[in-house]
């Protein structure tokens, strides 16, 4: 049977040595009250509520587990200062006064007050942990090691005694507590290097070396139920769920971003920041039935939500719906990402007069990218503004000069409609080259084959005409326009000007808004 930990059979010398004598609990103290301006809603209700209940040691208690949560330290200590002296039998509220004071830089007070704990409970093993811990750091490592006592059985248990082991030069019991603490947690990749310290004292290079490569910052980690129920009391708004959400997020574990946002909702049903969240978080996972219906839900509370008819853009998009795609882009506007979708959509739909003045907008910003004049170009393209498209892709080409997809849809401006002469004919034609060496299909064969005509090399223009050809199937709607430009290079003409329908062929550049966002 497991011998439970008695602290009256500790020599008194080490007592002694380490354990000056604890704070007589008394007299009550006066906490000074941390601004909670500071504190989220949620927690500066229950700091007031909290501090209208201070007539016995679980109103202090209530108050310094509130502090301890937001970090005012040494308030919490006070008011859990009273509690214990409220209650002089509970070791929970000197144990915590302990925590308090250690996270406030207070070794020697804290440690009083984990002694304090400690007659009242001596079994509670993180408590011994924290006092064998704060033993050690002070240089008591004979007071460490009984403190430690029945602790040895976890990885931080495990981890105190290779440190023991290490402080008194017992290189090979360092060594053994090291490993077993390890394979106690071996997601506690910190203790490698403690392992490599061990292993260097004893001269084992190879060792020391091989735990090093493995090295890491996660320690050990304290199960704790007395912490773990302040921390699971904390009181919680949805403010404080969304802020959890978008913290997880961060992190990019949606999961936990998930269920923060559910929970938000479950809190408040009328939440449209969560609804979206959750919406986002369903979009992004291809559940995109589940997303509408939140989605619609948040359009029930905020019927002018940009955010929402964005999401719902999306998916009524990728859904073939293209008038309600196009509606709630529309009642998205301006934001920017919903511009950009609709000028995309209206260009597909071949409604290139009405997407212009909003590709306009988007690059007029100096911050405008590559793939927005892209589009332009497009734009002028489908409705046969030679001069505009090349303006267009000149400028997308001067912020981008590596897309392919870019250099294809200049390439075949300048070769048709608006042809460049002398050196920029060559530069032009030296980027369609390297351009199909570099992903040699039937798109760059075609775009290949109108610079070579451009540049009056009709051979070798039909010879990549033909290899273009015969890569598309029968089928293939682009094939008349195909066979009509083999047809004028064969007669010693440059290719047709690709315009409407024929232009939007082109493969379009990656961009931000190529899949649904993050909410």
């Amino acid at each position: 049977m497991k011998r439970a930990a008695n602290p009256h059979r500790w020599p008194a010398l080490l007592l002694a040595l380490f354990l000056a004598p604890a704070a007589v609990a008394g007299e009550l103290r006066s906490p000074e009250h941390p601004d909670p301006a500071a504190f989220d809603p949620a927690m500066r209700a229950a700091v007031a509520e909290a501090r209208g209940q201070l007539q016995d040691a679980a109103g202090w208690a209530r108050l310094g587990s509130l502090y301890l949560l937001v970090h005012a330290n040494a308030a919490a200590a006070d008011a859990l200062h009273n509690a214990a002296t409220l209650e002089p039998r509970e070791f929970r509220w000197p144990y915590l006064e302990g925590i308090a004071l250690h996270r406030a830089g207070q070794a020697a007070a804290a440690r009083h007050a984990w002694q304090s704990a400690l007659t009242r409970d001596p079994n509670y093993a993180p408590l011994r942990l924290r006092l064998a811990r704060s033993a050690l750091e002070a240089g008591h490592t004979d007071a460490a090691q009984d403190f430690l006592a029945d602790a040895r059985a976890t990885a931080t248990g495990q981890e105190l005694a290779g440190e023991i082991a290490l402080a008194r030069g017992q290189v090979k019991e360092a060594v053994t507590a090291f490993t077993r603490a390890l394979e106690l947690a071996p997601q506690a990749n910190w203790l490698h290097v403690r392992l490599a310290v061990a292993y260097g004292k004893a001269g084992d290079k190879q060792k020391a070396r091989e735990h090093l490569k493995a090295r890491g910052t996660r320690r050990p980690e304290i199960s704790d139920p007395v912490l773990e129920a302040v921390s699971a009391a904390r009181p919680r708004d949805v403010a404080s769920f969304l802020e959890e959400a978008h913290a997880a997020l961060s992190r990019n574990h949606r999961y936990s971003a998930l269920l923060a946002f559910q929970a938000a909702v479950r809190m408040d049903p009328r939440s449209v920041p969560a609804l979206l969240g959750i919406a986002g978080l369903s979009l992004g996972a291809g559940r995109k039935a589940e997303a509408l219906g939140y989605l619609q839900r948040a359009l029930e509370i905020e019927p002018g939500s940009a955010e929402a008819h964005f999401y719902a853009g999306l998916i009524q998009e990728s859904n073939g719906a293209a008038a309600r795609a196009e509606s709630h882009y529309v009642r998205a506007l301006p934001r920017e990402s919903a511009r950009y979708r609709l000028a995309r959509l209206l260009l597909r739909l071949g409604r290139a007069a009405e997407a212009l003045p909003h590709l306009e907008v988007l690059t007029a910003e100096k911050s405008a990218t590559a793939v927005r004049f892209y589009w332009l170009g497009l734009a002028h393209l489908a409705m046969g503004n030679c001069a505009g498209a090349a303006a267009a892709l000149d400028a997308a080409h001067a912020r981008d000069a590596n897309s392919g997809e870019v250099i294809a849809a200049r390439v075949r401006v300048h070769s048709s409609c608006a042809p460049l002469d002398g050196p920029a004919r060559a530069r032009l034609l030296a980027q369609a080259q390297r351009l199909y060496q570099a992903r040699p299909d039937a798109g760059d064969a075609e775009t290949l084959a109108m610079a070579l005509a451009a540049a009056g090399e009709f051979d070798k223009a039909l010879r990549y005409q033909q290899q273009a050809l015969a890569a598309t199937a029968p089928e293939a709607p682009q094939r008349p326009f195909l066979a009509a430009n083999l047809a004028r290079y064969a007669r010693g003409e440059t290719a047709i000007a690709p315009y409407e329908k024929d232009s939007l062929r082109l493969r379009p550049p990656a961009d931000q808004y190529s899949s649904p966002p993050a909410p």
